[in-house]
């Protein structure tokens, strides 16, 4: 047994020789080259602690420790076993997710959590730090049950399918919620990120959209259009629980949209009805299925001092450029998070490491290419 653990080792061994050498030569696909080898490897290590007993990956990783340093531990190897577990059941290998991208997801059980969130990474090109937004903000669960059971049958999806509830609304500012005027203020000052909470091929069309019944004018808080779909979208703000007349009011400015806007190729107008809290039973009694109802939630956002002042103690040895260049980085750094403290010290190693990296003279040019770096680490 004894031939066969070295045999399997030696075989991992010489993948990782030959990814080490990719790594330092071949700098253009160093991330699909890096799947592929823990693809390659995770195969290798699929069964092993079946085979050989549990601590067989502990004695591969010291191993690989004294051939290649510490990045190769225990750990690192178990998630890459872990890897190749899931893409064995994922019907296809996204070739635009990186190792990082997938190492975000390897704690999932759910198969169908994965896929979607492989699908967001493909339609938005979602680096690592966009990715892992999306699932701190249980983005997935926030998708309502039908669409979920919709996905893993492969049934069609209607444009309000992926319309998350609670709807995530930033308020960087701590407005107080007092009106709908100061709702629709927060969701303007970052429409991308409202329009991505709706789904996909949402776009912002104008807000307070003047419309004329009878002798009045009236106004729509937010009117979009959705690209995929071809349609418009009224969008309604409520501060309160959700009311019959709220339907109705909505209802009114979706007709008048059809009947003056909308052109013969366009589908029928949608309505969103966003409000403090729902009522099952209005949406339910409503005589229209194209109207919805969803919650919308507060998220408050600040700069957290605290992980910036981490990172800065790692840094006594640098000069006064390279520590400006480190506090910039910590005000790009996602705002509002609790990180652990291997997150510090992952973020610390790969800032040092790139500076360390270029000559003194070079630093204020790579100031930019900071969010790309931290993305891939936060």
């Amino acid at each position: 047994m004894i031939d066969e653990i070295d045999k399997t080792y030696q075989q991992i061994e010489n993948k990782i020789l030959n990814h080490e050498i990719y790594q330092n030569v071949k700098d253009y696909s160093k991330a699909k080259e890096k799947i592929k080898t823990y693809l390659e490897v995770g195969e290798l290590l699929k069964n092993v602690d079946t085979k050989y007993g549990k601590n067989v990956i502990k004695d591969y990783s010291k191993r690989l420790t004294n051939k290649f340093g510490k990045k190769y531990t225990s750990s690192l190897l178990y998630k890459i076993k872990q890897f190749y577990n899931i893409i064995e059941k994922v019907p296809t290998l996204s070739g635009k997710l990186t190792w990082s991208h997938w190492y975000e997801m390897l704690s999932f059980d759910d198969i169908n959590k994965i896929e979607y969130y492989v699908n967001q990474c493909e339609i938005y090109n979602l680096d690592v730090r966009q990715l892992r937004n999306k699932i701190k903000s249980n983005e997935y669960e926030r998708i309502p049950v039908d669409t979920r059971n919709k996905l893993k049958s492969r049934n069609d999806i209607r444009i309000i399918d992926f319309v998350k509830n609670p709807i995530h609304i930033r308020n960087s500012n701590k407005k107080e919620i007092i009106s709908e005027k100061i709702l629709q203020k927060l969701i303007l000052e970052d429409i991308p990120t409202f329009l991505r909470e709706l789904g996909n091929g949402f776009t912002f069309i104008d807000n307070e959209y003047k419309i004329k019944l009878d002798d009045r004018y009236n106004y729509i808080d937010l009117l979009l259009y959705n690209i995929k779909y071809k349609c418009y979208v009224v969008v309604e703000l409520k501060v309160t629980e959700l009311k019959k007349e709220h339907t109705g009011q909505i209802m009114t400015y979706m007709n008048y949209i059809d009947n003056n806007i909308k052109t013969i190729e366009e589908n029928d107008t949608v309505g969103i009805i966003i409000c403090k809290q729902d009522n099952e039973y209005v949406i339910k009694y409503c005589s229209d299925d194209r109207i919805i109802a969803r919650e919308y939630v507060i998220i408050c956002l600040q700069i957290n001092s605290k992980f910036k002042g981490d990172i800065m103690n790692r840094f006594a040895g640098l000069n006064e450029k390279e520590i400006d260049l480190v506090k910039k980085a910590g005000y790009i750094i996602e705002e509002n998070k609790e990180y652990i403290k291997e997150d510090y010290e992952k973020c610390a190693t790969v800032i040092s490491d790139y500076i360390m990296s270029h000559s003194k003279n070079d630093i204020p040019k790579i100031e930019n290419e900071f969010r790309n770096i931290l993305s891939k680490i936060i």
